[in-house]
C-alpha cells in the first residue's frame, strides 16, 4: 500500500477554488484514485506470497483473496487521496491528479473508497478470519493512521511500512490459514525493503515535500542522515532476506541471490557519502530497489524449498470398513495427503490424546480440499462400526474427511504390521477385564500416490510442527 507516491495530509480541506465543480466523472479519474502501479505491484506481493505457502487452497479462495486484497489497496488509496488533496495540490507531480485539478469532487472520492472498503472487507473475511483481520488492519494502518502521521514525524514511514507489507502476509495466509514463521518472513523482507526505497524518494523529493509541510526523513532529519539511514535499513533489509532460507522457503541459490543483491544495494548506499549530486544517487538508489525486489521475490519463487522426496514404500492392497460401514481400500489414499494414527476404542492411555491431536490437525487443514485422515483400530475383533462411529462422536471427530476403519483382523494385522510397519499385539487382559493391545504412537503420512512418506512422532509440539510442515508441502504438489 505504501507507495511511490508519498504525499500529505488533507484532513477536510477542499481542492482549489472554482475547478472542482465539474460535472462528469471519467472512468479514468476513478481508476486514477486507485493508484494502479501500486496496487499492481501489491498484487503481485500478495500472489507471491501465496505461491510461496506451503498446502493448497481452491481457486476460488485464492482469487477471492487478490481481488480483495486489490479491491481494499484500491480502496486505502482513494481515501489517502481524498484526505490529502490540499497537499498534492503543492506538487508537480500529484497536482494533476483528480482531486486536486478539480476533475472530481471530494464526496466522490470519499464515496468511492468507502464502497470499496465495503466491499473488500467481507471478501477478504470469506476467504478465512485471519485473512480477514490482516486486510482490515492495513486499511485503518495506512488510511486512519500513516496518512495523518506523514504532516508531524517522519516515523510515519516506519509506520506505513506496516500495512506495505501486509499483501504477501496475505497471500500466506490465504493458504495456511495463519500467521507462521514462513509468513512472517515475506512480511519482514517487504517492511525492510520500504524503509530505503522511500527514503531515497524523500531526498531526490525533498523541495516538493518541503513546501507540502510534509515531515519526511530528508526534510525533517537533513542529507547526512539521510544517507546513514540508507546504510542502517539497507543492511537489516539483508539481515531480513536470511530469513526465507533460515525457515525452510526458499533454497540456497536464492540465499546466493540475497546476498549478491543485497550488498549491492549496500554498495549503493555507501556511494551516497561520496556522491557529488544527492539527487542523481538517491535516483539511482529508488531505481535499484525496484529491480532488487523483482530480483528476490523471482530469486525466492524459482528456489522454493520443497520436501525431499523420500517413500517408506507403497500401502499395500486392503479392503476394510468404516465407521459407517462403507468400504475403504487404498483408493481411499488416492489423489490426497492422508494422515494415519492407530488406536483402539477401550483405550485409555495414550489413544484419546492421539485423537486429540489429530482433531487439531484436521481443524488447521479443514480449507484444504487435498488433506485427509484415518484412524485405523488394532483391536478389530471388538471394534465395531457402530463403535467406532460412537467414539468419532464422542470425540467430536465425526467430520466428512475423517475414517475411523476396522475390519476382519487378519486385514487389519496385515495393513498395519506388513504394510505401515507399526506395531500391533494383543497383550493380556488387564483388572479392568479389557485386553491391553500393544501398538505404534507415530502419525504415518501417505501422499497421493499411495507412498509413505514419513513417520511422525507427535510428543512434542516441535514434532507435531514438523508434521504439519511436510503435510503441507506434500499437499501443494496436488493443486
Amino acid at each position: 500500500m505504501n507507495s511511490s507516491n508519498i504525499q500529505g495530509t488533507g484532513y477536510f480541506a477542499s481542492a482549489p477554488i472554482g475547478t472542482e465543480k465539474r460535472a462528469r466523472i471519467a472512468p479514468r479519474d476513478l481508476l486514477a484514485l486507485t493508484k494502479p502501479r501500486v496496487t499492481t505491484m501489491v498484487l503481485a506481493t500478495g500472489g507471491a506470497g501465496a505461491a510461496m505457502a506451503p498446502g493448497a487452497v481452491s481457486n476460488s479462495a485464492l482469487a477471492l483473496s487478490l481481488i480483495g486484497t486489490v479491491l481494499i489497496v484500491s480502496a486505502a488509496n482513494a481515501l489517502n487521496m481524498w484526505w490529502e488533496r490540499d497537499v498534492d495540490a503543492f506538487m508537480s507531480r500529484t497536482r494533476n491528479r483528480p482531486l486536486p485539478a478539480g476533475r472530481m469532487q471530494p464526496e466522490v472520492a470519499l464515496v468511492f473508497g468507502l464502497a470499496l472498503a465495503a466491499i473488500s472487507v467481507p471478501m477478504l473475511f470469506a476467504v478465512n478470519i485471519t485473512v480477514g483481520l490482516l486486510g482490515l488492519v492495513a486499511l485503518v494502518t495506512y488510511v486512519a493512521i500513516y496518512t495523518p502521521l506523514k504532516k508531524h514525524t517522519p516515523l510515519a514511514l516506519q509506520v506505513g511500512a506496516v500495512p506495505g507489507a501486509i499483501p504477501p502476509l496475505i497471500g500466506w495466509a490465504t493458504v495456511t490459514g495463519e500467521l507462521d514463521r514462513g509468513g512472517l518472513a515475506l512480511f519482514a523482507l517487504m517492511f525492510f525493503w520500504q524503509v530505503p526505497h522511500f527514503i531515497a524518494i524523500t531526498v531526490f523529493r525533498a523541495e516538493e515535500y518541503a513546501r507540502a509541510g510534509l515531515k519526511v526523513h530528508a526534510v525533517a532529519r537533513g542529507l547526512e542522515a539521510s544517507r546513514t539511514a540508507m546504510i542502517f535499513w539497507t543492511v537489516a533489509l539483508l539481515g531480513s532476506t536470511f530469513l526465507p532460507f533460515f525457515f525452510l522457503i526458499a533454497g540456497t541459490r536464492y540465499l546466493l541471490v540475497a546476498l549478491i543483491s543485497g550488498a549491492l544495494f549496500i554498495f549503493l548506499g555507501l556511494r551516497g557519502y561520496a556522491a557529488e549530486n544527492a539527487k542523481r544517487w538517491s535516483r539511482g538508489v529508488f531505481a535499484y530497489s525496484i529491480v532488487y525486489l523483482v530480483v528476490l521475490f523471482g530469486a525466492m519463487l524459482a528456489d522454493r524449498r520443497e520436501v525431499e522426496v523420500v517413500t517408506f514404500g507403497r500401502v499395500p492392497e486392503f479392503h476394510l470398513t468404516d465407521q459407517y460401514n462403507r468400504e475403504t481400500t487404498r483408493l481411499h489414499f488416492a489423489n490426497h495427503v492422508t494422515v494415519v494414527d492407530f488406536f483402539f476404542t477401550n483405550c485409555q492411555q495414550s489413544c484419546p490424546r492421539l485423537t486429540r491431536i489429530m482433531g487439531d490437525l484436521r481443524g488447521r487443514f479443514s480449507s484444504d480440499p487435498h488433506v485427509q485422515f484415518a484412524s485405523i483400530s488394532v483391536d478389530p475383533e471388538t471394534d465395531t462400526p457402530e463403535l467406532l462411529r460412537a467414539y468419532a462422536e464422542r470425540s467430536n471427530a465425526n467430520a466428512a474427511n475423517w475414517a475411523f476403519l476396522t475390519g476382519p483382523s487378519i486385514d487389519v494385522q496385515s495393513v498395519v504390521v506388513q504394510g505401515f510397519k507399526m506395531t500391533m499385539d494383543k497383550g493380556a487382559v488387564g483388572a479392568d477385564g479389557i485386553f491391553d493391545v500393544m501398538h505404534g504412537n507415530r502419525f504415518v503420512v501417505i501422499d497421493e500416490n499411495g507412498e509413505i512418506r514419513g513417520y511422525y512422532g507427535v510428543d512434542t509440539e516441535a514434532e507435531i510442527q514438523t508434521l504439519e510442515h511436510d503435510i503441507k508441502q506434500i499437499s501443494r504438489k496436488i493443486r
